[in-house]
């Protein structure tokens, strides 16, 4: 395991099975809590941070969506144990969670009031614990349910059903979100 802040090169041999685990800022910190900045540039074995038996487990796999969600859903078992007792945690939780239940719709504003909270309390809370403002973590979510649905139905999607004034509006989300344009993943 280690951190992209430093060039790393290295010879692949046809053998190697090579899986990339990304972060968001933060993220790592949240999930292991170890400081990256501690990490520095040093390369650690990875069995000091996962279990073997998650380790094997996950190399007996063929398939890349069954090792991802084997991943995410340690991960984030690791997070639910971590910030179990957590109000700060249990509040953005039911903030995504009424969120979605909103259909995407409500605004930040709604969202507090939702919770019993101000405005300010909850990006503060959003800045502290994912380490983005509620808006941003809102758009990317939006954002990303709306893509995964348009992928897998093109013909029944309505950017509607999503928050959007129009496709033009869900268009212009996606490329600020992949850095893509729409048309080039209709090819």
């Amino acid at each position: 395991m280690l951190l992209r802040n430093n060039i790393v090169e290295r010879t692949n041999l046809r053998t190697d099975n090579i899986f990339t685990v990304k972060f968001h800022p933060g993220g790592f910190e949240a999930v292991f809590g170890i400081e990256q900045n501690k990490i520095g540039s040093n390369v650690i074995n990875i069995n000091t941070i996962l279990p073997s038996d998650l380790l094997s487990k996950l190399k007996r796999m063929d398939d890349f969506d069954k090792r991802t969600t084997l991943l995410q859903d340690y991960f984030l078992q690791l997070l639910n144990l971590k910030f179990a007792d957590n109000y700060l945690y249990k509040t953005v939780l039911d903030a995504v969670n009424t969120y979605t239940l909103s259909h995407m719709m409500y605004s930040n504003n709604q969202l507090a009031g939702e919770l019993a909270i101000t405005d300010k309390t909850l990006y503060r809370y959003f800045k502290n614990l994912i380490g983005i403002a509620p808006k941003n973590y809102f758009s990317i979510l939006q954002t990303r349910t709306a893509l995964t649905t348009y992928v897998h139905n093109k013909a029944s999607f309505s950017p509607y059903d999503y928050g959007y004034y129009d496709m033009s509006h869900f268009r212009k989300a996606v490329v600020k979100f992949t850095g893509q344009k729409l048309s080039g993943r209709e090819a």
